[in-house]
């Protein structure tokens, strides 16, 4: 594989990193220096929501283009390589 222009199956692969998603919301605490230092100044509230980002796990086709982000593309090319690992072991 060239590090610059990945390739598969003589398709070239474009990475991209802004292709994410939301993830599921998670609840964090508030430190007791984030209470007692907000403004407004409101003690009583203890957690806040934050809404994640995580890779895409999508592949989208763009003319004779692949377009991913790099950790389904890591992903993919690691289950590509299991699997010729174990189709070069069935034919020897």
């Amino acid at each position: 594989m060239n590090g610059l222009n990945p390739r598969f199956n003589g398709m070239a692969v474009r990475l991209s990193e802004s292709m994410t998603e939301t993830g599921p919301p998670e609840k964090r605490r508030y430190t007791w220096w984030q209470r007692l230092t907000s403004w407004p100044w409101r003690p009583w509230v203890s957690h806040y929501w934050v809404t994640p980002q995580v890779p895409s796990p999508h592949v989208y086709r763009a003319g004779n283009s692949l377009v991913m982000h790099p950790a389904t593309w890591a992903r993919l090319k690691a289950q590509t390589d299991h699997l010729n690992e174990q189709h070069d072991r069935k034919w020897r």
